[in-house]
């Protein structure tokens, strides 16, 4: 005896709704509702060293993004170490409108950024950054 088409559709509709929970619930709020963007205004009149860390609610981390926007009068480096003050990127920022993505793997739950090159800069600078988990 086979199945009617009703109990047929009532099954896959029951598929559907559990793939969209399980979706939803691991992939899309984790990803893009439960966002742990922080920001910090970087002062360029002076060599400083920033420690970025995750939010207390994440778990294990596995990638990180930095997104700097500004506007800048000179160039300027930036870099980016682990959190054993391991180097892992130099980040290079021409003088004028900044708006710079960074995203890499990453394994550990803080990260320095240091700022080097010309003091006494003009302008302003943003950084916007994530820890994923």
């Amino acid at each position: 005896m086979q199945p009617s088409k009703r109990i047929k559709t009532l099954i896959t509709l029951c598929l559907t709704g559990i793939l969209i929970y399980f979706s939803f619930s691991n992939f899309i709020y984790p990803t893009y509702i439960k966002r742990a963007q922080q920001e910090l205004n970087i002062d360029l009149n002076e060599s400083q060293t920033f420690n970025i860390i995750k939010k207390k609610d994440q778990g294990l981390i596995h990638s990180i993004r930095l997104h700097f926007t500004g506007n800048l009068s000179k160039n300027i480096r930036f870099l980016l170490l682990d959190s054993d003050s391991t180097p892992v990127h130099s980040i290079q920022l021409k003088g004028g409108e900044i708006d710079y993505y960074y995203q890499n793997d990453w394994h550990t739950n803080a990260a320095f950024i240091t700022l080097e090159g010309d003091i006494n800069q003009k302008g302003k600078l943003n950084l916007e950054y994530e820890f994923f988990d």
